[in-house]
This record gives structure tokens, sequence and C-alpha cells, in this order.
């Protein structure tokens, strides 16, 4: 069959077709997403209960904390990240992220960039964030990561 014994029409249903499949997908992405949150917080909450610590209720979180929470759920599972540091300073906040990754492979890169931009979507610009990235296998010389990130910044996580 030769392109040219298509429709128009036909293409256009096929495309439009084929996008409300990819919502659907999408869609069901996103609802398994936020049933693995869930039960990710369910195991912390039971974790912490073995340890003796008193369980921290997400609710109880400030907007800061939670977004940091929601971050590190994705990109804690990342095998290219090695920390995340928060610099808080008021109502605003920046994340870094350190990777350790082939230099200018943007495509490892691209789920940790799809998670800031799907956070920045849900923030609709209600609390001032920034995303750094830093790849550790990018730095010149003797450069280390503390002498990028600042010196303010907390470590989060840590592989």
């Amino acid at each position: 069959m030769k392109p040219s014994d298509f429709s128009q029409s036909k293409v256009h249903d096929e495309i439009a077709k084929m996008r409300s499949e990819i919502d659907t997908l999408r869609n069901s992405v996103e609802l398994i997403k936020q049933e693995l949150s869930l039960c990710k917080e369910t195991i912390d909450e039971l974790s912490r209960e073995g340890s003796g610590r008193p369980p921290v209720k997400q609710d109880e979180l400030d907007p800061i904390d939670r977004l940091c929470k929601t971050y590190l759920d994705t990109v804690s599972s990342m095998d290219i990240v090695r920390q995340v540091f928060l610099v808080k300073a008021g109502e605003t906040a920046t994340i870094w992220t350190v990777v350790d990754a082939p230099p200018s492979e943007d495509p490892l890169r691209t789920p940790i960039y799809d998670e800031q931009v799907n956070l920045l979507n849900i923030l609709k610009g209600n609390l001032p964030i920034d995303f750094y990235i830093l790849n550790v296998l990018e730095l010149t010389g003797n450069e280390q990561p503390g002498g990028v990130i600042p010196a303010d910044a907390k470590l989060i996580w840590e592989r």
C-alpha cells in the first residue's frame, strides 16, 4: 500500500485515534504513580512505626517539604541520581539533583526533567521553585559538587 492510497481524512482519523490512546495511557500512568505514591507513604509510615519515630502526615509538612517528598518519590528510583539537595530561602526553594551519567547524555536525564515539569505544572506558579541538575562527570579538573552547590544547601536524599 502506498502513502497516496490513504485519504487525508483517514490519516487525520488515525492521528486523532493515536492521540486519544496516548492521552488514555498518560492518565493511566498518572493513576499508577498516585497509587504507588500512596503505597510508598504507607511503607514509610510502617517503617517509622517500627523505628519508634512518630509518623509524619503529608498535610503536616510545609509546601516545600511536600514538593520535595513528591520529587524524591520519583527521582530516587532513577539509577543516575546520586544526591538531592535543597536550598530554602523563605518561601522559595531550589532543588539540586546530582547525577552520575555520561556527559551530554540528555536522554538519561529526560525523566528528571519530566518530573520537574510535572511539579511546575502542579504548582502553577504558586510556589517559587528552581531546579538544577549537576552531572559530576561533567565537572572539570578538580571541581567538586560542593564547589558548585550553594554552601547552605541541605542534603535531603543520597544513594
